[in-house]
């Protein structure tokens, strides 16, 4: 996946919102925003230009009861402007305003900023993750990939860069609007606005260097060393879909309503047994289903390496390579046994219960995402749908940074096979030969059915060598009794 691929994939969703209105235009029908800093009129004129105000400097004394005073200033937090804003030359005429969301407070300003970003970096350690979702190490890394990889991406006399990061995570973590975010960060809600819409855009390219389905010589360790999946040779992770909250406008709530009846995006995503996603298409209405996702993924850039497959859900079918799904019709979940205090019975039912316990990691991961980035749980109305969608691959770029410490997926890899033992290092060698051989280009049902019948017969012989045991044992108890 490239980056511009990105874009052009999201937009080119045919049934996705070919006809939503003002995405090109979001910047430029928000009145004000871009011109915010130049177009503001006054400046030079501020006692004189604001209507009420003429004794502003004389009777500065009255700012007490500014709120009481002055008729129509009842939403002066909303509704006036130019009383507390950055200029370009970095000034401030807020210095001396109070706060109006809280007295003890400082008003918005460059100074304030600055003081306010520098406390949380000095901050403890655990109060940084909790605010930004990542660890001060994790954050400085990312820090450092950003400003390499993003030329755009440099410290100001104004901001610095890790200011702006720290608001884009901020709103990410917390899922708080603009304004709540502009008043927490001492700035002016457009400075907000214009910081998170720009980090936004490098963490598309963070998304396409961390994002990555594995090459065809990657083995999961999971397979490699836990006995009940060894005959998942070759299996690399699972796929699925996932419902994020949505913010659309009326005439296109229909096409993003999901079964459940909420507004979401439907987003198709592929991890790893480590829970590194691998895969992620964004941007689907709700109301497309996992069979129709998984279709037009494949007619893009959604390619499963050659000799290795995914786990999906039955609702993705079998008849694709590289995709494995359960039976249909026949118990699956773990929790369907226990609370029948029954195993399975037949091939079926045993690959199911195998497939299910593996299955698991992406609705495992899922979770993970949603908790930690509160963002993807509110859908917050600021926001373009495409950057909406641009927000979910951000969200899973930035768990794959912390998962990975920073490293880039190639490197990753090599750290963890670096820590293998020469025996586990050959062990992995004869896998990967295995599954190179076994699976080829067979479709899912093919590959499904050849699975089923090892694992069943693995487990007939298991229990058969257990009763054997058991015999054993009961004969040499027997023969010491009789002696």
């Amino acid at each position: 996946m490239d980056t511009t691929s990105l874009d052009s994939d999201t937009e080119g969703f045919s049934s996705f919102g070919s006809d939503i209105e003002g995405l090109s235009s979001f910047g430029s029908d928000i009145e004000g925003l871009s011109s915010f800093d130049s177009d503001i009129e006054g400046l030079s004129s501020f006692d004189s230009d604001i209507e009420g105000l003429s004794s502003f400097d004389s009777d500065i004394e009255g700012l007490s009861s500014f709120d009481s005073d002055i008729e129509g200033l009842s939403s002066f937090d909303s509704d006036i402007e130019g009383l507390s804003y950055e200029t370009d030359s970095g000034e401030s005429n807020s210095s001396e305003l109070s706060h109006p969301w809280g007295s003890s407070e400082l008003a918005p300003s460059y100074e304030a900023a600055a003081d306010y970003a520098l406390k949380l970096l000095n901050s403890q350690g655990t109060i940084f993750e909790d605010t930004f979702r990542l660890s001060k190490g994790i954050f400085y890394r990312l820090l450092q990939w950003l400003q390499a990889n993003n030329e755009g991406f440099i410290d100001t006399p104004y901001r610095s860069c890790a200011q702006r990061l720290m608001v884009f995570l901020y709103i990410m973590a917390s899922g708080e609007t603009q304004r709540n975010t502009a008043h927490r960060f001492r700035m002016s809600q457009p400075s907000v606005c214009r910081i998170f819409h720009k980090v936004l855009s490098f963490m598309v390219e963070l998304h396409v260097a961390f994002v990555k389905m594995p090459g065809e010589t990657y083995v999961s360790d999971k397979i490699s060393t836990q006995d009940r999946f060894s005959d998942f040779i070759g299996c690399i992770g699972a796929i699925d879909g996932t419902h994020i909250a949505a913010h659309v406008p009326e005439h296109l709530q229909r096409r993003f309503r999901s079964r459940k009846g909420g507004i979401s995006h439907n987003v198709l995503a592929a991890v790893t047994f480590s829970g590194r996603f691998i895969y992620v298409l964004g941007g689907a209405e709700g109301s497309i289903g996992d069979a129709t996702l998984i279709r037009i993924a494949s007619t893009m850039d959604f390619q499963i390496p050659k000799g290795r497959f995914l786990l999906g859900d039955a609702g993705f079918g079998n008849t694709r390579r590289g995709l494995v799904c359960p039976y249909a019709n026949t118990r699956y979940h773990l929790q369907e046994y226990r609370e029948l205090d029954v195993r399975p019975e037949t091939p079926e039912e045993l690959y199911n219960l195998r497939h299910s316990s593996a299955r698991v990691i992406v609705e495992q991961a899922f979770g993970r995402l949603k908790r930690r980035w509160a963002i993807l749980r509110t859908g917050p109305p600021e926001y373009s749908i495409l950057d909406q969608t641009r927000i979910i691959y951000a969200a899973t770029a930035l768990q794959n940074f912390d998962l990975m410490d920073g490293l880039e997926p190639e490197d990753y890899i090599e750290k963890e096979e670096d820590a293998f033992s020469d025996y586990e290092k050959l062990e992995r060698e004869q896998l990967l030969a295995l599954a190179d051989l076994w699976i080829g280009d067979k479709i899912g049902k093919d590959l499904r059915d050849e699975i089923a019948n090892a694992v069943w017969a693995n487990y007939v012989e298991y229990w058969r060598n257990q009763a054997d045991s058991e015999n054993g044992e009961s004969d040499t108890e027997s023969s010491d009794s009789d002696a």
